[in-house]
């Protein structure tokens, strides 16, 4: 659908989720996008490895540019077409790398904390956005921007399911937590095999009956019947070594991962929990 949609459009800038304009690179899909020829792709939202810019850019035949930004600083930076950084809007936003509270040497990584110049109504003063990133050397552009280079964060994977298709998470947690109703105040969809996925969650107040019957009868539709749900109360979720809660992880395969996760382990009682990288 969504390639049927380019093909007609035939935009002149592509603009998405790296992982979204991937999947438009399988073979299968290669007449469908055969005419959609932009000037440019323009990724974010999602770290975007080699192997996908690399398929995205042979796909559409055209460069790839990245940004990176957070919901509370809309724009904190954007790749230079030059030398491959990431120049930080400076004029907009104060962009720091920090460890142990002091900024790293360009080249070393530390803790993304930022200041937005322009949030009148809620200011944000060297607010910690929980990213993982590389200070950056001086771009020989000569841009008189700072510079980041790669970042770790707000890795999202894809769910391979039995029946071949490949799931985004969204399409299960937009259907249970982006509405009026917030009775799910920390959850973590965790694919555990390629035939499970448990939905751990943690509930302002005690999960009724008949709130776990309409979250797997919303859930298991888009699962298909090869894979077996199950929707798991937690006390708590353990934050990430980037500090972020981190909303979805397949132990099946990601390409974000650059370390083996542990898999969920049975605790005391009934109750589990899932580790942290």
């Amino acid at each position: 659908m969504v390639a049927a949609e380019l093909a007609e459009a035939k935009p002149d800038v592509l603009v998405g989720l790296p992982g979204m304009l991937d999947r438009l690179t399988a073979p299968d899909l290669s007449d469908a996008i055969r005419g959609v020829r932009p000037r440019l792709v323009v990724v974010g939202g999602e770290v975007a490895t080699p192997r996908m810019r690399l398929r995205i850019r042979e796909a559409f035949g055209a460069p790839i540019h990245e940004t990176y930004g957070s919901h509370e600083c809309p724009l904190l930076a954007w790749e230079c077409r030059h030398s491959g950084d990431l120049h930080t809007c400076d004029d907009g936003v104060v962009v720091e790398v920090l460890r142990d509270g002091q900024p790293v040497e360009p080249g070393e990584r530390g803790e993304v904390v930022v200041t937005n110049l322009h949030a009148y109504a809620m200011p944000f003063i060297r607010y910690r956005i929980g990213d993982l990133a590389t200070r950056g050397h001086s771009c020989p552009c000569g841009a008189p921007f700072g510079t980041i280079g790669e970042i770790q964060g707000r890795m999202i994977d894809y769910f391979p399911l039995p029946d071949g298709r490949l799931l985004h998470p969204y399409e299960i947690v937009s259907r249970l937590v982006w509405g009026p109703d917030e009775w799910i105040r920390q959850y973590q969809l965790v694919q555990e095999r390629r035939d499970r996925v448990v939905l751990y969650v943690v509930t302002g107040t005690p999960l009724a009956p008949e709130r776990a019957a309409e979250v797997n009868a919303i859930v298991r539709p888009l699962l298909g019947p090869e894979v077996e749900f199950e929707l798991q109360p937690v006390e708590r979720i353990p934050f990430e070594s980037t500090g972020k809660l981190r909303p979805s992880r397949s132990l099946v395969h990601s390409e974000y991962d650059r370390v083996r996760f542990e898999p969920v382990h049975a605790m005391a009682g009934s109750r589990r929990r899932v580790l942290g990288a």
